[in-house]
């Protein structure tokens, strides 16, 4: 098994934002080096009994690194468990370097080495993984949904707001949208005092098509697991789409050479996967059961 490539100095900065939005989602992340001829890597958040939010982020190879070299017995596949904090700090101490290095060793355990050449000397930063088995990594892939309509959300940045604001009303938030000639998107949270919600009409769908009647689809779900996706912000997205399915609600954060699809579990689905948890205490991570959520017919 073996992995090297040269991450593109000048895509470091960008790169770090995109780890700082997963990290709003979870600590631990798949890391999933894909063969020569897939052109894009992806990190994959998995939903755990802690968040109901999965998120699968496409990051084309072409863009972000150059010299792009492995091989394994999976069909030049590596999947891998890594803490994102350690990412993080890894791209925080290669914004100043010449050259970024990036491969795959063992010293005792697996690592990913990151051997940055600054003008000051070598730094070197060993991140420990976890290298997952084949079936575990086809487990982790995300749902197809591809042919569904989405319409186009408005400044996340503005979301943001308007959910911290729902938060004080509770913990659940209701959100709607309608498809059609006049398109829409309306979440909405509620308590024994007070009712608050935002709307936004004549939104854009996508992909476009000749409009029948207008569709309408409503999820509850838990505000703060919602506000999670709304972090991508940070990413600077040239679009976002928003699409209610029978279980969730999937989040699509388009920007320049980086696609994140965010998938956030109803209320209900939540609900089912905390009773399914179960957490192993020999390992690191919580031990979860679940089903992904089933596409809307």
């Amino acid at each position: 098994m073996r992995f090297k490539t040269r991450l593109r100095v000048g895509r470091i900065a960008a790169l770090l934002r995109v780890v700082q939005a997963l990290q709003k989602v979870d600590r631990r992340c798949i890391l999933h080096l894909t063969p020569q001829e897939d052109d894009q890597i992806r990190l994959i958040l998995f939903p755990t009994a802690l968040s109901s939010v999965a998120a699968y982020t496409g990051l084309p190879k072409s863009y972000w690194f150059d010299g792009y070299r492995i091989e394994s017995q999976s069909g030049n596949n590596i999947g891998m468990e890594v803490d994102l904090q350690n990412l993080d700090r890894a791209l925080k101490s290669a914004a100043g370097g010449d050259a970024v290095v990036i491969k795959l060793a063992k010293k005792g355990v697996p690592v990913l080495t990151f051997d940055i050449r600054t003008a000051l000397g070598p730094i070197l930063q060993d991140l420990p993984v976890s290298i997952m088995s084949s079936t575990r990594l086809e487990e982790c892939q995300e749902p197809d949904s591809a042919t569904l309509q989405g319409v186009v959300l408005p400044s996340l940045a503005n979301l943001c707001s308007v959910v911290e604001r729902l938060k004080a009303l509770g913990n659940h938030a209701s959100i709607k949208t309608v498809v059609g000639e006049r398109s829409s998107f309306t979440i909405e949270a509620a308590s024994d005092a007070a009712n608050l919600s935002a709307s936004y009409d004549g939104l854009e769908v996508e992909p476009s098509s000749s409009m029948g009647d207008a569709r309408e689809c409503e999820v509850e779900l838990e505000v703060k697991n919602f506000g999670k996706a709304l972090f991508a912000h940070q990413i600077l997205p040239d679009q976002v789409l928003c699409y209610l399915l029978r279980n969730s609600v999937v989040v699509k954060v388009s920007a320049e050479a980086v696609q994140i699809n965010y998938h956030v579990s109803s209320r209900a689905f939540y609900a089912n996967l905390q009773s399914q948890s179960r957490v192993d205490t020999n390992q690191n991570f919580a031990s979860v059961q679940l089903q992904i959520p089933v596409l809307a017919s």
